[in-house]
């Protein structure tokens, strides 16, 4: 089993760095209609990871990850990584009552009409997990969950120093 994850992730490697490579940089295009807030925040980091929720998941996991990303937030400062959150699909009372019970500052964007997703449909199909790294400019600079094991943090955190 694990060698198949190794195989699907070589694979989604080498076809992100094909489309890159004869596309220049691959960008995600965020929503036009966000908050001034979201969008100073977004100008503040250097990289900005961001976490798609579209509903499927029930709030229960949504709080098991927050308490995760909790974590690791300030871990992600330290490197100047600011967290983006977008949802598709969530009654924005439970967003809310969710981020605020867990005391983070990261900002949240509801994509209401779920056009995030098809826009950046290129990007959804190699991201793992829906997590993914953009730097200032909106390129993609990394296309997984950096907290999913300590060899992928690891080399998220070289990628963020070299970059």
């Amino acid at each position: 089993m694990r060698h198949v994850f190794v195989l699907k992730y070589l694979v989604i490697t080498v076809f992100l760095l094909v489309a890159t490579v004869g596309n220049g940089q691959t960008k995600v295009m965020f929503p036009e209609k966000i908050s001034d807030k979201a969008r100073q925040y977004i100008a503040e980091y250097k990289y900005i990871l961001v976490i798609y929720q579209d509903g499927k998941e029930c709030i229960a996991c949504l709080h098991n990850q927050l308490k995760i990303w909790k974590k690791y937030r300030n871990h992600l400062k330290k490197y100047g990584v600011g967290v983006v959150l977008i949802f598709h699909g969530w009654r924005e009372e439970n967003i809310d009552r969710a981020l605020s019970s867990h005391d983070l500052e990261f900002v949240h964007i509801v994509d209401k009409t779920g056009k995030f997703r098809t826009v950046n449909d290129k990007i959804f199909k190699l991201a793992i997990d829906s997590i993914f790294v953009v730097d200032t400019n909106k390129n993609l600079v990394f296309f997984d969950s950096p907290i999913k094991s300590e060899a992928i943090w690891n080399r998220f955190i070289k990628h963020i120093k070299n970059g």
